[in-house]
């Protein structure tokens, strides 16, 4: 068995980030309106919202969202901040329980009950999982700086419409992502688009359609972009989905499936930053 040493610099820059994440998203202020505290399991938000939460969310810390802004979002986007987003480092100190009734006392909203049923993964492509393949010079958007150099530049050649154009483009479709904050950059390659949300989920849609061809759920959630290679001596070409979580998780995915190739955890990462 062996033990991980950490330097004195490695563990002060470990605290630092931990403050941080406990700092970005907990909060909200007071209000007299804020009549439903849930008292399940004995969990009382109210009160463990006054030991664990007051003492940097009543405006003491500038940083930290208020708690009157936070009263604004859905419970599920706070409890999903306790459990997987940037408060997960205190919310682990918690009790599923507690966390719940922290997530309904700040928002003065109730969650619904605890199911494993994710109801942005619907609405499936009728050909699922479908055929990839990349096509040589087809409009495609890959990973996040687009090439080697990050010139995040889109010729018209590669977007397949001139700048011109533009103005004129209509919503053809919508998908419906998890409600959160932030989801990652779409990824467009082989007529489909790749995304990963932080509820944890990545997603392959039909660009042309918006339907489903697959969703994977991953350890945490992912605001990296992801980014379509092909599989070093396959033939016909196989294309593989890179893409990491922030757990500092690397995925490789079948880009046609969503089947899982791999998964590592590169040891220079902390806390997937």
């Amino acid at each position: 068995m062996s033990v991980r040493v950490e330097s004195p610099q490695q563990k002060i820059r470990v605290m630092i980030q931990a403050f941080v994440c406990g700092v970005l998203l907990s909060s909200v202020s007071s209000s007299s309106s804020w009549a439903f505290s849930p008292t399940e399991e004995g969990s009382d938000g109210e009160a463990l919202y006054q030991a664990h939460c007051a003492r940097c969310h009543e405006g003491q810390v500038k940083r930290a969202p208020h708690r009157d802004v936070m009263s604004r979002l859905p419970a599920v986007m706070v409890l999903h901040s306790l459990e997987r987003g940037r408060m997960k480092f205190l919310g682990m100190a918690r009790t599923n329980h507690e966390r719940r009734a922290l997530a309904e006392w700040i928002t003065g909203k109730q969650l619904p009950p605890p199911t494993e049923k994710d109801e942005t993964v619907a609405g499936f492509c009728a050909d699922a999982p479908g055929e990839f393949v990349v096509e040589a010079g087809a409009p495609q958007w890959n990973g996040w700086g687009v090439d080697v150099f990050n010139t995040r530049f889109q010729s018209a050649e590669a977007a397949g419409i001139s700048a011109e154009q533009v103005p004129h483009l209509k919503v053809k479709w919508v998908f419906g992502l998890p409600m959160d904050f932030r989801v990652s950059q779409p990824t467009v390659v082989g007529g489909r688009v790749f995304i990963g949300s932080l509820q944890g989920r990545i997603y392959s849609l039909d660009a042309k359609t918006g339907c489903l061809y697959w969703s994977v759920k991953t350890a945490t959630g992912v605001r990296a972009t992801p980014v379509i290679d092909n599989l070093p001596a396959t033939t016909p070409p196989r294309y593989v989905v890179y893409v990491g979580d922030a757990a500092a998780n690397v995925y490789a995915l079948d880009a046609r499936t969503g089947k899982e190739l791999w998964k590592a955890q590169p040891p220079v990462c902390d806390h997937g930053r």
